[in-house]
């Protein structure tokens, strides 16, 4: 409990207050909202990934994406799991294409982002080492694949748009136990001059690559850096060719404008089989691991300038402010010794400053100001204590107070004539400290009537 002193507006200080002392209260500060973040944050990694397969079933895709990583229609993780119980080797390739060191076959369908002329380079380089290069693009704009397309002196041209029809392929081995493929494509391959390829077969068409004997590909006949590769035609319609495979140094290149061959929403379509057994047939020879290409996604798996620094002291010493970071931020809201009590007192009491305010009215010599706002208030409290409107004549109001008190009549008015008159006059300072000891003493001995005659009502 403390005492609370207030001080009126004439200076007098009345019997202290008790007032309950506050209860002190601990500031938790930033420890909820972290708790909750943390909360928040685990959910989320937990139920993140189940949440978005569930969602994705419901929701429709807005654009179509070809990644291996895409469960929905337009996505080739079916064709990922396919090569994979092909028994071969089978990965996501999410580097730059100068780290393509291995044998094997590149998938590349429907690149999201399009693929610069050094990174093609890169690619065909690694291809005439006796590697295979599976490229599926719809090839609509003239920049997309065009670079790999002037190497293999071939052509992209729009032509009638085809959906989902039906055409047979060639005698190929590409095409073995494929009786029909089922194709949706804007455009068509053509030669660089714009004629149509010749069908595969015809006494145009370049004999097979194919070693029956050895059921392997092998481009022995052709040289290691062909100027003008010749394409091969695969499947195609009168307009142009579909899918074209053009042998390149020691591997070979297959292109393709359907880069929905084999997407997820074929795998149950009856008429579609024969497209994932092409494809089949394409990766079972494969010289070595087959990488589907998902860095023409967006992918990386190339470590950025943080886990760069972070293998190194730079990630220990980051490690370790972490940590003091963390005890810092906790030991913020937390005390380490007893509770106590702060005092706040106030920089200036009550009569401070109503000396102030006296010096400021002494100072602007507005003494009718100060004697104003007295005798509004004093004539407030003496129309309460005698029962009158404030709106009383003053001759009326100076007999009923004398009256009451037993004070002088005459003395009573002249008090008030004087008193209503310095409020619209210039008054001097001994003016005002006489009528401020006047009202001061005829409201002593106005109390000090009412409680005589009060106390002998009692005793009688």
């Amino acid at each position: 409990m403390k005492r609370q002193i207030v001080i009126d507006r004439e200076g007098k200080e009345p019997a202290p207050v008790a007032t309950k002392a506050p209860t002190a209260k601990r500031n938790f500060g930033l420890v909820k909202p972290l708790l909750c973040m943390l909360a928040a944050a685990a959910v989320a990694s937990t139920l993140g990934s189940n949440f978005e397969e569930e969602l994705s079933r419901y929701v429709p895709e807005t654009m179509t994406d070809t990644s291996t990583y895409n469960k929905k229609p337009t996505g080739y993780a079916g064709c990922f799991d396919l090569s994979e119980k092909l028994k071969n080797s089978t990965k996501r390739w999410q580097r730059p294409y100068r780290d393509l060191q291995e044998p094997g076959t590149l998938v590349v369908v429907g690149p999201s982002q399009f693929l610069q002329d050094f990174e093609m380079e890169q690619i065909l380089k690694w291809v005439n080492e006796g590697n295979d290069l599976i490229y599926m693009d719809f090839f609509t704009f003239r920049i997309t694949g065009k670079s790999l397309l002037e190497r293999l002196s071939l052509k992209a041209i729009e032509s009638t748009g085809v959906t989902d029809i039906e055409v047979t392929p060639a005698k190929d081995p590409h095409c073995e136990h494929v009786d029909k493929l089922n194709i949706s494509a804007e455009t068509r391959l053509v030669k660089t001059d714009g004629s149509v390829l010749p069908e595969s077969g015809s006494a145009e068409s370049p004999s097979s690559p194919y070693n029956d004997e050895q059921k392997k590909w092998t481009n022995h006949a052709q040289p290691s850096k062909p100027e003008k590769p010749t394409p091969r035609v695969v499947a195609s319609d009168k307009n142009g060719a579909f899918i074209v495979e053009v042998p390149y140094g020691k591997g070979r290149c297959l292109v393709c404008v359907a880069p929905n061959l084999c997407c997820n929403r074929r795998i149950a379509d009856p008429a579609s089989k024969g497209n994932f057994q092409l494809l089949a047939n394409s990766l079972k020879d494969s010289p070595g691991t087959v990488y589907f290409d998902e860095k023409c996604h967006g992918y990386s798996s190339t470590p950025g300038i943080f886990a760069y620094l972070a293998k190194g002291p730079v990630g220990l010493a980051a490690a370790q402010m972490m940590l003091i970071f963390a005890v810092a931020l906790l030991s913020l809201n937390q005390r380490f010794g007893p509770v106590k009590r702060v005092s706040n007192p106030r920089r200036i009491s009550n009569l401070e400053f109503i000396d102030g305010m006296a010096q400021t009215y002494r100072k602007a010599k507005a003494s009718d100001t100060a004697w104003s706002i007295l005798f509004v208030s004093f004539k407030t409290r003496l129309c309460k204590a005698l029962g009158a409107a404030p709106e009383t004549p003053t001759e009326d109001l100076a007999n009923s107070w004398a009256e009451i008190t037993g004070l002088s009549p005459k003395e009573c008015t002249e008090f008030l004539n004087r008193a209503i008159k310095a409020e619209s006059t210039h008054i001097t300072n001994e003016e005002l400290l006489e009528l401020v000891a006047s009202c001061d003493r005829l409201s002593d001995q106005s109390k000090q009537f009412i409680s005589i005659t009060a106390s002998r009502r009692l005793s009688g």
